[in-house]
């Protein structure tokens, strides 16, 4: 039943950080988006970042042990920052492709996290221990047993699907670089080749066009005739 309740609790921050994120990114980018790395409205690193500070708390008061404000911030806010980075290390070695990435942001760690980033975290774990754990909890402490028990199984059933789904489509994101880099290869080669053919062409009708000034010019008669024509219009003036 623990672990049901917390794998709801988890979907729950899942998909409280999905909507935070592209909220923020909408806003700051003006346009849609979807900030999930599943095809679901969840992005499970809130999620497991929620839960897990979430049994720290518990933990610590089932042991008589106090969790003041600064203690949970610098709890929330280091845990973050191994998680993130660990997240991002490993998701780049699997799938090759980064989610995040910090470089432009002041102190930063091989922009996998970042100070700011980290600070930010750390207060959500505030917010999410005096606020929303106290009010989410109060929900589900209220449902049947099971309820919770149903709805674990139904969310981790669908996270299965829409894993499988992601696997298999990063599985291919190489090649589908590849294929699409050979595409831009070709088609710049025949551009280039289409423009180098031109050029010669441009340049064969000026090389033409040079001779025949010069065959002009070398003939003394027509020459004459030239300077005679000139010498008429300005005689007619």
């Amino acid at each position: 039943m623990i672990i049901c309740r917390y794998v709801v609790l988890f979907f729950i921050y899942s998909f409280m950080g999905w909507v935070y994120e592209s909220i923020y990114c909408t806003v700051k980018d003006k346009k849609w988006r979807n900030r999930g790395f599943l095809y679901g409205p969840i992005i499970p690193i809130y999620g497991f970042g929620a839960v897990i500070i979430s049994i720290f708390v518990s933990v610590a008061e089932d042991n008589k042990v106090t969790t003041p404000v600064w203690k949970v911030f610098l709890v929330s806010m280091i845990g973050s920052a191994i998680m993130e980075y660990v997240t991002s290390w490993a998701m780049e070695k699997i799938f090759h492709a980064r989610w995040w990435d910090y470089s432009n942001m002041p102190l930063n760690i091989n922009g996998r996290i970042n100070l700011i980033s980290s600070t930010g975290f750390g207060l959500a774990g505030v917010l999410i221990i005096y606020v929303l754990k106290p009010f989410v909890e109060g929900i589900i402490d209220g449902w049947h047993p099971l309820v919770i028990e149903s709805l674990a199984l139904i969310f981790v059933i669908i996270l299965g699907m829409d894993l499988s789904m992601i696997v298999d489509d990063l599985k291919h994101f190489d090649k589908l670089v590849l294929h699409y880099r050979d595409i831009f290869d070709e088609n710049m080669g025949s551009f280039v080749d289409a423009t180098v053919q031109q050029t010669e062409e441009v340049r064969e009708i000026t090389s033409g066009v040079v001779r025949k000034v010069r065959r002009f010019s070398d003939s003394d008669e027509k020459t004459k005739l030239l300077k005679n024509y000139v010498l008429s219009l300005f005689e007619r003036n």
